[in-house]
């Protein structure tokens, strides 16, 4: 493209970020966003939220921070889906999230004055569950109607995941309340995903 005199513009850096986060390619997302950077090249919000998100699928909760970070010092105002990015990295840490970190994340959002949707919260939840922290997933799921939001299959799925990842420690209680969201699901009439049977 540069050898043919075709000078590569956001949307390109865009797309080749995008090609790095779903092959999980983030170092050199992280790598790609950090050279136009230093070679004073125009970012725009959506590579930045690109490599926050492809930090995210790699469970690297340090660098999506540093990438939120960076894109403040840019001038760019980290949005919904900069955030979504962040809670995705938490619910993603190795060897596994901290639940306080992850809530950390869903206030600092909101200090930022960008609402949380649904997205957030199913990886909030996703979060806390990992990190064992099982009745602080099912009180967000519980959570969510006071806030105008209405639980979906992925919200469900999420809460039902954090019982499985809980049953060694909550056994019988976290076996119960996964039969307990299923029932549930049924009444309020939220179609399963093949997810959430597995």
């Amino acid at each position: 493209m540069i050898d043919a005199g075709v000078r590569p513009n956001t949307i390109t850096y865009s797309s080749v970020a995008t090609a790095l986060e779903r092959s999980g390619k983030w170092e050199l997302a992280t790598r790609l966003l950090a050279k136009l950077r230093a070679d004073g090249d125009a970012v725009d919000r959506i590579l930045c939220n690109t490599v926050v998100s492809a930090c995210a699928r790699a469970g690297e909760v340090g660098k999506a921070t540093a990438e939120l970070e960076a894109m403040r010092g840019d001038g760019i105002e980290a949005d919904r889906y900069s955030y979504n990015g962040l809670l995705t990295a938490h619910a993603n840490a190795k060897p596994a999230p901290d639940a306080a970190a992850a809530r950390g994340a869903l206030s600092a959002m909101e200090a930022a004055g960008v609402a949380p949707d649904l997205v957030s919260f199913n990886s909030l939840i996703t979060a806390l569950g990992r990190a064992g922290d099982l009745e602080g997933a099912l009180r967000t799921l519980k959570g969510l109607g006071s806030r105008g939001l209405k639980p979906d299959a992925y919200s469900y799925t999420a809460a039902i995941g954090a019982c499985a990842d809980n049953a060694a420690a909550s056994g019988a209680a976290a076996a119960a309340a996964a039969l307990g969201l299923l029932e549930e699901m049924s009444r309020r009439r939220v179609e399963p995903t093949a997810l959430t049977y597995s």
